[in-house]
């Protein structure tokens, strides 16, 4: 791949670079409806193609996206069907397979798809763990030392996750609550991005032949065969997008001020939907001094005060 010529060359990240910054988000698998953001939105369109058997507007599966702001990606993209996962006789829960074993079925899953199980398809403590331990494994070769954006979903956010985080020399940066719409990285763009490159997959399939149609309107298409095609189809969008948009995925990093010269070079980078005038504070400014140093300092200035 050639190197590609950036005019952020000589700005300075401090000790996290760009190969070094990640964020991971969720986007529901709901192939009927999508806005554009990865969440979903009040009055976003639906296209609703089949009928009550299987209704393909609701959350089949829920895919578990990780973006590295620079190239090359190098964390499998991820998706949590639903299921019993695994437990083992000491009661040890493996997300990574089904209570079933469905062999001949998880053979045919895409090889570049991780696959977790959860009995409502979301990331809980079970799946968080696994899926920080996967990131870990694909990411510890290249750098010791990464920083990856979060929401603050409480399966990871937690002492036990920060811990485990911790010890694998993985900074968490969490956004501020109930703003991942405004600051995430993977709802600033990239996440819905490879949703309608799935949802093309899917249309595609629909619209393929009368019979493959009449198939999905009746329930014909089995909830495995669904599955095993999901994964192929994450799997080419994954790949499309990766290649082709990586500096859409960059821009989002520095929209959402999680890929930023930390001397203020690229503030002017830094936009908050709905806030269309938004300045970002000066890097002396009271606005971002810690508010446990704060604290501190008044109780060094009024020590009968700090009972």
């Amino acid at each position: 791949m050639p190197k590609r010529k950036r005019e952020d060359d000589e700005c300075d990240y401090g000790k996290y670079p760009g190969l070094s910054r990640y964020h991971m988000d969720h986007v529901p698998a709901d192939f009927g409806a999508y806005g554009k953001r990865s969440i979903n939105e009040k009055g976003a369109g639906v296209c609703r193609v089949v009928g009550a058997k299987v209704s393909m507007d609701k959350r089949q599966h829920t895919m578990q996206l990780c973006f590295r702001s620079e190239p090359p990606q190098n964390v499998n993209p991820a998706v949590i069907f639903h299921g019993k996962p695994y437990i083992d006789k000491d009661g040890n829960v493996d997300p990574r397979r089904p209570k079933q074993a469905r062999l001949k079925e998880r053979r045919q899953y895409h090889p570049d798809v991780t696959v977790y199980w959860d009995v409502k398809a979301y990331a809980g403590c079970a799946v968080s763990d696994a899926w920080l331990e996967d990131f870990n494994k694909q990411t510890k070769h290249a750098n010791k030392k990464r920083c990856l954006g979060l929401d603050h979903w409480s399966p990871q956010d937690n002492s036990d996750y920060h811990a485990k985080a911790k010890r694998m020399g993985i900074k968490l940066n969490y956004t501020p609550e109930d703003c991942t719409h405004l600051a995430a990285v993977t709802d600033a763009g990239p996440g819905n991005e490879v949703k309608k490159l799935v949802v093309k997959q899917y249309k595609a399939d629909l619209e393929s032949s009368p019979a493959r149609l009449d198939a999905w309107k009746n329930g014909k298409v089995s909830a495995s065969e669904r599955r095993i095609l999901f994964t192929h189809w994450l799997a080419k969008a994954w790949k499309q997008y990766t290649l082709e948009c990586q500096d859409q995925i960059t821009k989002a990093f520095k929209r959402c001020g999680q890929y930023n010269d930390i001397h203020g070079r690229e503030n002017h980078l830094v936009q908050v939907q709905g806030v269309p005038n938004y300045e970002v504070p000066s890097k002396d400014s009271p606005q971002l001094e810690d508010p446990l140093k704060i604290k501190k300092k008044r109780r060094a200035k009024n020590p009968s005060n700090g009972n």
